[in-house]
């Protein structure tokens, strides 16, 4: 992801000039740095925003994404109460796109008997 790569070449991964080629990439439709919003937002403790724009990336088809905004849903990040149903969502599409870690989630969801609605 961008942000990633911002940290690769010595840059500070959260700069604000990071932030706001991130938003000029987002505003142009770059899922990723859609998703990169959404971990700016997160690292920063705006979980409420981090959420907004994880589902806005995973809604663009980013597994990663789709993942992490699950993941989100489940342990209650970002959210006032888990929404398993909604988790599942998000790791079932992100499994059927293989992305693994999605796979392993959903299935820890259904052995404990959540993600149903």
């Amino acid at each position: 992801m961008i942000y990633l790569r911002l940290s690769i070449c010595g840059c500070p991964p959260w700069a604000e000039e990071g932030k706001a080629y991130l938003a000029k990439a987002a505003e142009q439709g770059h899922a990723h740095a859609i998703g990169a919003l959404g971990a700016f937002h997160k690292e920063h403790g705006e979980r409420e925003l981090a959420v907004s724009w994880f589902t806005k990336a995973a809604e663009a088809g980013v597994p990663q994404i789709m993942y992490t905004l699950g993941n989100y849903l489940e342990k209650v990040e970002g959210v006032r109460t888990p929404d398993y149903p909604a988790a599942a969502h998000w790791y079932r599409r992100a499994a059927d796109a293989d992305y693994a870690g999605a796979a392993m989630a959903l299935s820890n969801m259904y052995t404990l008997g959540r993600g149903r609605a």
